[in-house]
């Protein structure tokens, strides 16, 4: 078979991982097939596949949307996601919004969103709609500190691609070129000077917000 057709779909042996995994994971008909300790476990297990885990994207990402999902299988999947982007550049962008969305929640649990907002540094891409969430974070004082933290350690690494439409060294195969970030450009350099502007760098090197002007 030609590569093209290699990268399309799984190998026999992935395919078998895959759909046992996805058994115990569960599907949308099944969200409670198995114990949370379990089905996190086989979310994680995931990552092992690489890129020919790129199927498990669509139910990764409802998983992590079902806020009646257990806290732990939701982080384990938003991890996932993470790691698949990462892996496969193709998917990137189709995982953004999901983490993204999580990230954005003040009525999720803190410590989801700082795992949404690390896997968004994961994936080495940054849309137009997720460097705006962010901002907002960093600029909210009402944030919780301990995503405001996870999102200003993201971001900092994230703005200058957006500036410059430049991807981070995971996104940089010939299939990732397909997944450029979105708002780049003038669009870009403005995102990233509002973040600079609403930064600052401690002694440890971490971008923090700044105080708002009097």
């Amino acid at each position: 078979s030609s590569p093209g057709s290699a990268e399309a779909a799984p190998s026999a042996g992935a395919q078998r991982r895959l759909t046992a995994l996805m058994k115990v994971l569960g599907n949308r008909r099944e969200l409670l097939s198995a114990p949370p300790s379990v089905r996190a476990g086989a979310a994680r297990a995931l990552e092992e596949l690489g890129t020919e885990a790129s199927a498990a994207v669509p139910a990764l990402r409802f998983i992590l949307s079902h806020k009646r999902e257990d806290s732990m299988v939701r982080a384990a999947s938003a991890d996932v996601l993470g790691e698949i982007g990462k892996a496969d550049g193709s998917t990137a962008e189709s995982v953004l919004p999901s983490l993204a969305g999580v990230l954005g929640d003040k009525t999720e649990e803190p410590n989801l969103r700082c795992v949404a907002a690390r896997a968004l540094g994961k994936v080495g891409l940054v849309t137009a709609s997720a460097s705006s969430v962010m901002i907002n974070i960093l600029a909210d004082k009402c944030e919780k500190a301990q995503v405001r933290r996870a999102d200003a350690d993201v971001f900092g690494k994230l703005a200058p691609l957006v500036a410059t439409g430049e991807q981070s060294s995971s996104q940089s195969s010939p299939k990732a070129k397909k997944a450029l970030p979105v708002g780049t450009g003038a669009s870009g350099v403005a995102t990233l000077k509002a973040w600079k502007a609403r930064t600052t760098t401690t002694g440890d090197g971490k971008a923090m917000p700044r105080a708002p002007p009097p």
